[in-house]
């Protein structure tokens, strides 16, 4: 179980955005492939939208999951789940 909760828990950082809302890392990768593939403005947009709707189901996904754990756990395991999460966040973030 604690495996898993670390799992479940380092997943958040895959998520946490920077203040201007893209992960960490993304404009730098928009550039280097802009760069290496001479996309166009156009191309540019569009990538970026699939890359923030991916992104959005993936969070989504990744909450359900949680969920479910948590509806598997005691309430003093999901007390205790709900704070390693909160700490995680605030590393993560």
């Amino acid at each position: 179980m604690t495996l898993l909760a670390g799992a479940l828990i380092s997943g958040g950082a895959a998520l946490a955005a920077s203040q201007d809302g893209t992960p960490p890392g993304q404009g730098r990768q928009m550039e280097r492939m802009q760069t290496a593939l001479g996309l166009t403005e156009a191309q540019v947009s569009q990538i970026t939208a699939i890359e923030t709707a991916q992104r959005d189901k993936m969070k989504a996904l990744h909450e359900g999951f949680q969920a479910q754990i948590k509806a598997l756990l005691t309430a003093e395991q999901a007390a205790k789940f709900e704070q390693l999460q909160q700490r995680r966040g605030r590393r993560a973030g």
